[in-house]
């Protein structure tokens, strides 16, 4: 409940156009205050094609900045593109 606003701004953050290839959410903060169902949110409407035009997406749980550049260089080397 009440988070339709939320998961609108991370749909129109990701849809904006810029002239990079890959758009990026990155949702930060204190532990409890949602940012999983936020993203699990974003998730089920990829999944259930409510927003088609993202085709591609990667959730990422990490503790610290050096733990998350480390994930993201992970799945850049899994895809095989450069995510740094």
């Amino acid at each position: 409940i009440g988070r339709d606003r939320d998961v609108d701004a991370v749909f129109n953050l990701l849809l904006k156009e810029c002239d990079e290839l890959k758009n990026r959410v990155v949702i930060t903060g204190v532990g409890g205050k949602g940012k999983t169902t936020l993203a699990l949110l974003c998730a089920n409407e990829i999944r259930t094609g409510k927003n088609i035009q993202i085709k591609n997406v990667a959730f990422l749980r990490a503790a610290s900045d050096a733990e998350f550049k480390t994930s993201v260089e992970g799945l850049g080397s899994l895809l095989n593109i450069n995510l740094k």
